[in-house]
């Protein structure tokens, strides 16, 4: 747990912080912060407590929620230090993730709302509706993921749910998401229902008028699939393939221009996650140019918008996705990529995550 103090109540609260084995411990570390609020200069300080307690140390970090005031740095006891230092690649082949779903709002949408309203040929069963339902209380129990399982035959009933009309599907592709986020559910959908739903995901969001919940849940399912070493091993799989460039990368440049500020993050993420992926996996050496440059395009794109409306952390993601991609190709025309880190460095704070990234990305440029 994770002591966080609150001055105006004068208050503690004791929080959880699950980690499996596979996690990347920065990933983690930054997603617990945005989820409580906490500041960015806590993350290094987070990471170092997972790695202490990876490694048997005990002692339960706290952390001062000041609003608006200055913020003691978190105290934790002197461990290890082989947390991440740097902004790209990340640790292993897993990424940023989403992790947060509104239940109750998701299971009326499908049972009580949309199944009624699906073609007969696809509508649920109420057997299907306790599969679904008992899938759904193994994602709702977090702490519990260690010890608990999500089978093929449970997953199977997404063979029918991911032919749902693209108005009825944002639910499905909710669930969808959450299940790749057990440690086990990657493995239940296996490389070619992954390989599927990935598809089907992206190309229902980048549809031609499609609205923002499937926009938004289609790209969700792509940045969850590396939430686990077994999904981000399906995805670069999946993303080998000229099919996959097609079907899956090629629609986050589409999407780029989506005027959605939790969009553009979802986007930056998916295009942070495929390339640290690819920098990791075995694949490296058989990716094709067209991905590496429609997610180095896309990654751009997105930076340079995000920097219009001062996206600091999408900003980031993307330039880190473009420091994987110098990584992996080490020549190469970079001309827009210079415009784009000086202005970025325009509104990047002296000492944040950007800045650092910014400057690991022109020594990456200065190799070239």
């Amino acid at each position: 747990p994770i002591e966080i103090e609150d001055p105006a109540t004068g208050g503690l609260r004791k929080v959880e912080i699950g980690i499996n084995n596979g996690d990347n411990p920065y990933v983690i570390a930054q997603e617990f912060a945005a989820k409580y609020g906490l500041p960015e200069s806590h993350v290094h300080d987070i990471v170092q407590y997972i790695n202490q307690n990876r490694g048997g140390a005990s002692g339960t970090p706290m952390i001062d929620m000041s609003a608006g005031q200055e913020t003691a740095p978190m105290q934790v006891d002197e461990g290890p230090r082989d947390a991440q230092t740097n902004q790209f690649p990340l640790l292993n082949i897993t990424g940023f993730s989403f992790q947060k779903a509104p239940w109750d709002k998701i299971m009326d949408k499908i049972v009580d709302d949309f199944n009624k309203k699906v073609a007969d040929d696809v509508k649920l069963s109420l057997k299907e509706i306790d599969t679904l339902e008992t899938i759904v209380e193994i994602l709702k129990k977090e702490s519990r993921y260690h010890a608990s399982t999500i089978t093929k035959t449970q997953t199977s009933i997404f063979n029918k749910l991911l032919k749902w009309d693209t108005d009825y599907i944002f639910p499905v592709l909710d669930v969808a998401r959450m299940v790749l986020c057990h440690p086990l559910g990657a493995e239940a959908f296996g490389s070619d229902s992954c390989r599927r739903l990935l598809e089907i995901s992206m190309t229902k969001a980048s549809e031609n008028g499609a609205k923002l919940p499937v926009v938004l849940t289609g790209i969700r399912v792509l940045t969850n699939v590396f939430r686990h070493v077994k999904g981000a091993e399906f995805a670069v799989d999946a993303l080998s393939t000229a099919a996959g460039v097609n079907s899956i990368a090629a629609p986050i440049k589409d999407l780029t221009t989506f005027p959605n500020k939790s969009v553009r993050n979802s986007l930056a993420t998916a295009c942070l996650n495929i390339a640290n992926a690819i920098y990791h996996s075995n694949q490296q050496g058989t990716t094709t140019n067209d991905l590496l440059s429609l997610i180095g395009d896309s990654a751009i794109e997105l930076a340079s918008i995000a920097i219009e409306n001062k996206e600091e952390e999408t900003t980031r993601r993307c330039l880190a996705a473009v420091g994987c991609l110098l990584k992996i190709i080490p020549s190469g025309s970079i001309s827009q990529l210079q415009g784009t880190l000086d202005n970025a460095e325009k509104f990047a704070e002296p000492s944040s995550s950007l800045k650092t990234c910014i400057d690991e990305v022109r020594i990456e440029v200065s190799k070239r």
